[in-house]
């Protein structure tokens, strides 16, 4: 599997440079603007049926759009600022080399506090006081209290939705950590079908399709609606494989096949 923090880093500075490229645009488009009526006073009206109308007409539609492309180069470049920022914190990226690592430290960590809200929840109901709590499961003494007092429904302590909410979470990192670990032991897969070969690629994490020529539209719209997507590096359709579905899996042969053929 290609590097986690160098692909990161590579798709950050992708980011970076559209930021760049639009505020350069934007920058650009407003020069532009207050050129277009760098030769008409300020507050000069048009003057209707003058040799200057049609000019002067102009030169503020000029400056109109100008300042419409202006604005949505700046807009773009803040997204793709934003994009960059972005980069990699996301959450345990299956990419990523130290993913299991992170998933497993995860599910302790969840557990201690699936552990510690029962505790919390089994003090309270033996009437332990704020400072006894607070030691007990070493929790700041204001939190103690917080915990102590009733809600509006009249209950005390961790609410049950919020240990169902901690269990939740365990159950879907274990599983996912499942899904990582067999991973490690899979080895790439390649399968031939007439136009088109598919490609489980386990170094990549990535389920590929790499067809012989461009694909029809309704291959693309198929494709496109099972969550696929083109990768001009990779020269491919793909899709996470640890994240594909068996159904997509099984499936996606023989429709590409009606396609295709």
């Amino acid at each position: 599997m290609e590097n986690y923090k160098e692909k990161m880093n590579e798709k950050r500075e992708r980011f970076e440079r559209l930021a760049e490229k639009n505020n350069a645009e934007s920058t650009r488009r407003s020069q532009n603007a207050r050129e277009s009526v760098a030769g008409i006073p300020f507050g000069q009206p048009i003057l209707v049926g003058h040799h200057s109308e049609r000019c002067h007409r102009a030169a503020i539609a000029r400056q109109d759009t100008n300042i419409r492309k202006s604005i949505e180069a700046d807009k773009k470049a803040k997204y793709y600022a934003d994009k960059a920022n972005s980069v990699g914190t996301g959450g345990i990226s299956s990419d990523d080399e130290t993913a299991i690592e992170q998933l497993k430290n995860k599910i302790d960590k969840q557990k201690k506090l699936l552990e510690q809200c029962k505790v919390i929840n089994k003090m309270i109901r033996k009437k332990a006081t704020a400072e006894e709590l607070a030691k007990a499961c070493d929790i700041k003494l204001d939190m103690a209290q917080l915990y102590l007092k009733p809600d509006c429904m009249g209950t005390k302590g961790i609410p049950s939705y919020s240990i169902t909410s901690y269990r939740n979470k365990i159950k879907t990192a274990e599983k996912r950590l499942l899904v990582l670990e067999k991973m490690e032991t899979m080895e790439t897969k390649k399968q031939e079908f007439v136009g088109f070969n598919i490609l489980e690629n386990a170094e990549e994490n990535r389920y590929q399709i790499l067809f012989n020529s461009i694909p029809t539209p309704e291959t693309r719209t198929y494709l496109k609606r099972n969550g696929f997507k083109w990768s001009p590096r990779n020269k491919a359709w793909q899709r996470m494989l640890s994240s594909l579905p068996r159904y997509i899996r099984e499936s996606v042969p023989e429709e590409l096949a009606k396609f295709e053929n």
